[in-house]
């Protein structure tokens, strides 16, 4: 795990995630499917599932770690807030 990496609630996973142009696509059952477009406005690119039961739940760091890899984003920006 990436030096500085901590538990964080969904809700903060979420509004980190924003930042790097993530979106939530949709949601199926408990799973919240981010997309990182392409392009603005575009539906097309990366996908990633995140287990979020609620917004207050914490997100485990290993699955949170492959949504990162699934993303493209790296460990390091990401932790450095």
């Amino acid at each position: 795990m990436a030096r500085g990496a901590k538990r964080l609630t969904c809700r903060e996973a979420l509004a980190r995630l924003k930042k790097y142009g993530v979106v939530e696509a949709r949601q199926s059952g408990s799973h919240i499917i981010l997309l990182k477009p392409e392009a603005p406005g575009s539906t097309k690119g990366r996908t990633a599932p995140l287990p979020c039961h609620d917004q207050g739940s914490e997100v485990n760091p290993h699955i949170l770690r492959a949504v990162l890899r699934r993303l493209g984003i790296g460990e390091e920006d990401f932790w450095k807030e």
